[in-house]
């Protein structure tokens, strides 16, 4: 099956000047990270903004709780300095509840923006997967943009800890949910921790085909714990041959998204969605469950590493990072027509 909808992303300094939209909504978030802030960088050199929202998300109360909020509050005092008078600020829990969050976000879009960039370099998956959900089907929002930018390294140290029980993203629920012996298929984006994964798998979807969403190349070190995760996957579940690990570029959605149609036969197997892997490949398993109405499912950490990421990475033209156009003068890029899909 051929897809004939073009889908364009590329390098933010690429992308952006070439959609010839100005004053733009950004929504991102205020994190430990630097590279939380990346994305202001560009005003006006790539793009002009209009109106900065952000959040301001705190994580479960754990021993790196003190060192996350000297650096979120650094990173905050550089975000009024940069935004200032046209900078929001929305203070956020990391596990607060879908309700709670759909009344922030209406705080967000209560404005006359008709375009919107969501920044994703450290937005959580609890966070970003029903935001994108809700922009797609605003009818105010006509051009929706996601971004994401580079660190200069992860840290050597375990990123996140104490995984919460396996459920679905906020939002990510189907109506009528099915027991785990029907699910056809479960399709795992590889990243650098799978939090308890492989033995789940191996207990309770014994009958579904596991498929692995592999970034690649990874490039060193992040191979090391990629393959690991493999690994873990393998030792458990014994995949039967490599075509079950499908290799997508790390940063590639438009692909992605068509890996995940395809090897799910285009919305006919019932399939879950484990998103573990880069935030782009998260994005593009995000973008396919809201197409075929399909679950996510996800061990969510409740603390990060204070330096889960350190550093911007850079290039000539500014912060390293990629752009992902979602939805141009109100057209949907990543829906699917049920005539043809």
């Amino acid at each position: 099956m051929i897809n004939d909808t073009f889908r364009p992303w590329g390098a933010i300094s690429w992308l952006m000047p070439r959609l010839k939209k100005n004053d733009w909504q950004i929504v991102g978030c205020v994190a430990a990270e630097e590279r939380s802030l990346a994305i202001l960088d560009y005003q006006n050199s790539i793009f002009s903004f209009s109106r900065a929202d952000f959040f301001c998300i705190e994580d479960q109360s754990s021993e790196f709780s003190a060192e996350c909020s000297t650096l979120r509050a650094a990173n905050l005092a550089n975000f009024r300095s940069v935004a200032g008078v046209i900078g929001r600020t929305y203070e956020a829990k990391l596990l607060q509840s879908v309700k709670t969050l759909q009344t922030l976000f209406s705080e967000v879009l209560n404005n006359d923006s008709e375009s919107l960039i969501l920044d994703i370099s450290t937005l959580p998956k609890r966070f970003f997967f029903p935001l994108t959900r809700w922009i797609l089907a605003s009818n105010k929002v006509k051009n929706f943009v996601v971004t994401y930018t580079l660190p200069e390294q992860y840290t050597p140290e375990q990123l996140a800890y104490e995984p919460d029980n396996w459920a679905q993203l906020p939002t990510f629920q189907t109506l009528n949910v099915e027991t785990n012996a029907k699910t056809d298929c479960v399709v795992v984006g590889v990243g650098f921790v799978p939090f308890g994964l492989p033995g789940l798998l191996r207990h309770d979807y014994s009958g579904a085909k596991v498929m692995l969403i592999l970034p690649f190349p990874p490039g060193p070190p992040q191979a090391q714990r990629t393959w690991q995760f493999v690994y873990e996957i393998e030792r458990e579940c014994k995949l039967a041959d490599d075509r079950q690990i499908v290799r997508v570029n790390a940063y590639d959605v438009a692909g992605c998204f068509d890996q995940l149609d395809a090897m799910t036969e285009y919305g006919a197997k019932k399939t879950i969605l484990a998103p573990y892997g880069p935030k782009p490949h998260s994005l593009a398993m995000c973008l396919y469950a809201i197409a075929r109405d399909a679950d996510v499912f996800y061990t969510q950490p409740r603390f990060y590493h204070p330096r889960y990421s350190s550093g911007i990475k850079r290039n000539a033209d500014g912060p390293e990072g990629y752009a992902y156009a979602l939805k141009l003068d109100g057209r949907n890029l990543y829906a699917i027509d049920p005539v043809e899909g």
